[in-house]
């Protein structure tokens, strides 16, 4: 599992930085991680912080607060581009990372985009002049994992939380807040409220409404069918209704929270295991650069937990000591039985895991260990 870091980059020294720390901090508040780069001092940073959450990079892009033009050899250029990619992969940006950028056209812009392509990144720009909806349907397009943002151009910020599939042909849910007071729950998962010409329910194996379980669509907008698939389509649109494969909580306000794709939620031991869950607890011990989490199919377990593990440095450490470290905060039987290690993780070409990729090379992996 990935997540979207926020670089708040280019903060000058024209008086803006107290907003730049408003801003900073209500990025945190609302769950990002945040990090700030550009032409403040450290000691400002630090001052105005007050706590070790918000962190510093050494990203200094060439700025002047009198708008003064700079004059820049190919060779300072390519050293900039440099720095910025240095950068970049201490955020965790690698090969196929998408970075997207909100700002204007400047030498940052240009910076940035070297950066990116220099250690094998992709780079998106993101429109600072388009709607909330524009800016959230080519964020959902896109699935950035870190986005820049100019600090002059997201003042009084607001977020937006969205859900949608293709199969829907729109956003199914949205919900905005301005820090993580303002969540349901301050529930991270949380991902809005159905939209006003989508119907909603969420239902249990026998269709019964229930408060856990999978979310089912009613909507003019859904899709008329899968082509050349009449049996799938008559099996993902039973009764009417479009069968999600998300795996959501609803409360009494009709916020909807996700839990897991139906697919992805573990049977180990006769209880399910949230994928998602194990895979945020192992993404936050130091050393995970990024995680994936399958059931493969075990006599014993009837789905044993497989981790399949990124290590920052690209070296493989010790797996005890990351399920000593797991065991703080998962119960015995969410822990996973056995973990693996790759160099990265197979993914298609919108960026997602594919988890059936690991499924079966975990079956292999198993297959080449048993003695019979």
């Amino acid at each position: 599992m990935t997540r979207t870091r926020i670089l708040i980059a280019k903060t000058s020294l024209d008086g803006h930085w107290r907003g730049v720390m408003v801003v900073a901090r209500a990025l945190r508040d609302a769950g990002f991680d945040v990090v700030l780069g550009g032409m403040l001092r450290a000691t400002d940073i630090a001052q105005m912080a007050g706590d070790e959450d918000v962190q510093i990079i050494g990203l200094n892009v060439v700025h002047t607060g009198d708008r003064r033009r700079l004059s820049l050899t190919y060779g300072q250029m390519d050293g900039l581009a440099n720095r910025m990619g240095r950068a970049l992969q201490r955020q965790g940006i690698g090969t196929r990372d998408v970075v997207a950028m909100m700002a204007g056209n400047g030498l940052d812009h240009i910076v940035t985009y070297y950066a990116a392509l220099k250690i094998g990144a992709v780079f998106t720009t993101l429109n600072p002049n388009l709607t909330e909806f524009e800016t959230a349907r080519q964020l959902e397009s896109a699935q950035p994992r870190l986005i820049v943002a100019m600090s002059s151009r997201v003042p009084g910020l607001s977020w937006a939380t969205y859900w949608g599939q293709t199969e829907l042909s729109q956003l199914g849910a949205i919900g905005y807040y301005g820090s993580q007071a303002e969540i349901p729950g301050q529930d991270p998962r949380w991902i809005g409220r159905a939209v006003p010409q989508v119907e909603v329910r969420v239902v249990d194996e026998a269709d019964r409404a229930t408060e856990v379980g999978e979310l089912i669509c009613r909507s003019p907008a859904v899709m008329e069918g899968y082509h050349g698939r009449p049996d799938l389509t008559a099996a993902v649109t039973r009764g009417g209704w479009l069968r999600t494969g998300d795996i959501v909580r609803i409360d009494q306000g009709m916020n909807l929270f996700f839990h897991d794709r139906k697919k992805d939620v573990i049977k180990s031991g006769g209880l399910n295991v949230s994928s998602l869950e194990v895979e945020g607890v192992l993404s936050r011990i130091p050393g995970v650069r990024e995680v994936a989490v399958v059931g493969v199919p075990d006599p014993v377990w009837s789905e044993a937990v497989t981790a399949f593990v990124v290590p920052e440095d690209g070296t493989s450490s010790d797996p005890t000591e990351l399920m000593a470290a797991a065991r703080r905060e998962l119960t015995a039987f969410k822990l996973p039985k056995r973990i693996h290690y790759l160099p990265v993780l197979p993914r298609d070409t919108q960026g997602k895991v594919r988890k059936r990729q690991l499924r079966e090379l975990a079956a292999e992996l198993v297959a080449s260990c048993d003695p019979h």
